[in-house]
């Protein structure tokens, strides 16, 4: 729906994107990930 909304180029931009978000987000350790894996350590 949306690639035929937006059409190829804007959709491939808008994936782009959002690819680039989920990796930046992915990458980070959150306070829960701290308190359960590295104080046991």
């Amino acid at each position: 729906f949306m690639k035929e909304v937006l059409g190829e180029t804007a959709f491939e931009n808008y994936l782009s994107v959002k690819r680039k978000e989920w990796d930046a987000y992915r990458i980070q350790v959150t306070n829960w990930e701290v308190e359960r894996y590295i104080r046991r350590l």
